[in-house]
C-alpha cells in the first residue's frame, strides 16, 4: 500500500511539472519581452504549491474507498499533461526552426556580430534537450501508463502491476 501511494503521489506531481516545464519554455519563446513579468518567482511558488497540493489531496483520496474513481482521475490528469507537453514542445521546435530560418535570411542580407549566433545555437542546443527530456521522459513512463490504463479500461491485473502494492 505504501508503494502505490508514493508511486502516486510521485507520478502525480511530476507529470504536471513537467508540463509546466514546457510551457514555461514556451513562454520565454513566444513573450520574450514580457516574460519576466509573466514568470515571476511568486508565480512559481504558487504553481509549484498547487500541484503538490492537487496531487496530494487526489493520493489521500484512494484511503476515501474510492481507489478506482482517483485512479481514474489520476490517469486522466496524467495523459492529459503528457499530451499537453507533448503539443508544447513540437510547438517549440517549430518556433526555434522559424527563427533559425529568420536568422539564416537575414545572414544572407547582414553579417551578424558573432555574439548573436551563439546566444542563437544556444536557444536551439536548449530547445533540443529539453525536446529530448521530454521523449526519454514518456519512453520511459509509457509502461507504468499503458499498464495503469490497461487496469483502468479492462480491470484486470497485470501480472507484474500488483507485484508491489
Amino acid at each position: 500500500m505504501t508503494y502505490l501511494t508514493t508511486n502516486y503521489l510521485c507520478y502525480g506531481v511530476s507529470f504536471p511539472t513537467l508540463n509546466a516545464i514546457s510551457y514555461e519554455r514556451f513562454i520565454a519563446l513566444t513573450l520574450h519581452l514580457r516574460y519576466k513579468a509573466q514568470v515571476t518567482k511568486g508565480r512559481v511558488i504558487v504553481v509549484t504549491a498547487l500541484i503538490w497540493i492537487l496531487n496530494t489531496f487526489l493520493t489521500c483520496l484512494r484511503f476515501a474507498g474510492i481507489n478506482r474513481l482517483v485512479r481514474a482521475i489520476h490517469m486522466t490528469l496524467w495523459l492529459l499533461c503528457l499530451l499537453i507537453s507533448g503539443v508544447f514542445q513540437f510547438r517549440i521546435v517549430g518556433i526555434v526552426r522559424r527563427h533559425q530560418n529568420d536568422i539564416r535570411q537575414q545572414e544572407i542580407l547582414k553579417n551578424p556580430p558573432y555574439i548573436d549566433t551563439c546566444i542563437y545555437h544556444r536557444q536551439l542546443k536548449l530547445a533540443a534537450n529539453i525536446a529530448y527530456i521530454v521523449g526519454i521522459y514518456i519512453f520511459l513512463n509509457l509502461p507504468l501508463l499503458v499498464a495503469t490504463t490497461y487496469y483502468q479500461v479492462v480491470h484486470r491485473n497485470l501480472s507484474s502491476y500488483n507485484y508491489y502494492s
